[in-house]
């Protein structure tokens, strides 16, 4: 490879980098895409649920990963936002865990 080459190629790299689509090996880019089609299959389980933040009385159900028992689980919120996928409700959430326990492990397991 030349050095204009080269040096087009770090560019194209930096690119990349600076938009999240840069991955050192292929097994971090398959895992952020394991991590991503878990996410949008998760994200249909809501139902279109869209949390009202001014509404502190609403619950907002959201998934975590319980280390000890190895299973999803949920905690819910009023007024705190992360970054997580909320459920309206505590069945729509266990629904969502029963159809889909790989994606939620996946989704809630993904290390950036």
């Amino acid at each position: 490879m030349d050095e204009n080459t080269r040096q087009e190629y770090i560019r194209y790299m930096e690119r990349y980098k600076s938009v999240g689509n840069y991955f050192e090996t292929r097994e971090e880019a398959e895992k952020y895409l394991a991590y991503l089609k878990a996410k949008a299959i998760i994200k249909e389980d809501t139902k279109g649920f869209k949390p009202d933040w001014e509404n502190f009385n609403e619950e907002k159900y959201y998934g975590v990963w319980d280390f000890d028992r190895k299973k999803a689980d949920y905690f819910s919120w009023g007024m705190y936002k992360g970054l997580d996928i909320y459920f309206k409700s505590k069945e729509d959430i266990k629904e969502s865990f029963k159809k889909h326990p790989k994606e939620w492990e996946t989704y809630l397991n993904y290390e950036q």
